[in-house]
Order: C-alpha cells, then structure tokens, then sequence
C-alpha cells in the first residue's frame, strides 16, 4: 500500500470515528438512526423517525486553526458542500457538536466569500477548493444542541 492509500485510509477511519459519535448522539433521542456505509456521498446519518440526513464533519484540528474547512471542488468538480443532499452538517471538533441547516450554510459561505482557498491535502490526488470559516462565526449561525 502506498503512502497516499495509507493516508485516505487513516483519514477515512478518522472521519467514520466522528460519524459514530455523532450517531451515538443523535440515537439518545431518535434509536433507529443509522450511518450510511461506504461510498454514498450524499450524507453520512439517516433518521427515518423525522425523515431528515446528516453530514458530519470531524475536524479536531480546528481547535488549533480556530476554523473549519469545507471542500466545495475536488477535480473540477462540485463536491462536499456543493454536492451534499443531507439536510443537516454537524461539525463535530472532539468538544462540541456545531449544527446547521445546509442552506443556512450556504447562506453563511456566500457573505463570508473572502475565505476561499486551493489545498491539495496529504493523501489527495488532485487539489481541493475550500471555504474556511471561523468556528466562532460556526457558533453564531449553528443551533447549540440537536434536540
């Protein structure tokens, strides 16, 4: 396996150990929730109790950088935010969980438009085009708790 793989792997297995404890949290309240496996890229958790998604991303690392990355473009093509059909994101940072309606994401990306960046992280192919958004802006629009 090459180191490119080794990555991919790692952060894949990182990402899936966020998605389980936002599952957990969500499963104190709707029990029959489940984390959508492999491949589908449209949201991580279905809640069939309320019919709603969600996309979870786990980043640790802003509680050094004080922001959250959100992908937007990988190859030329949308991707992450601008392909996402879950109707929930919760940015879960190993403290806290910050939830928000997509659309208000979008919403809050658009008047927030100088923060764009090109990153070709370790472990991708091809480069990236991201938003990074300041958490205590996250903290403003999100809604404190799930229930």
């Amino acid at each position: 396996m090459t180191d490119l793989q080794n990555t991919f792997n790692k952060d894949l297995e990182f990402g899936h150990e966020g998605e389980e404890v936002v599952l957990d949290y969500i499963r104190t309240k709707y029990e029959c929730a489940v984390r959508i496996p492999n491949k589908f890229s449209d949201y991580d958790i279905w809640i069939p109790e309320i019919g709603k998604s969600v996309e979870v991303k786990y980043d640790i690392r802003s509680n050094d950088t004080g922001n959250f990355f959100i992908e937007l473009y990988m190859s030329g093509k949308p991707s992450g935010l601008l392909s996402s059909k879950a109707d929930w994101w919760v940015f879960y940072d190993g403290h806290r969980f910050y939830w928000i309606e997509l659309e208000k994401l979008k919403q809050l990306i658009i008047l927030s438009s100088s923060n764009w960046i090109e990153v070709q992280p370790k472990g991708d192919k091809e480069p990236k085009k991201a938003f990074i958004i300041k958490k205590s802006l996250m903290s403003q629009y999100s809604f404190k708790n799930f229930f």
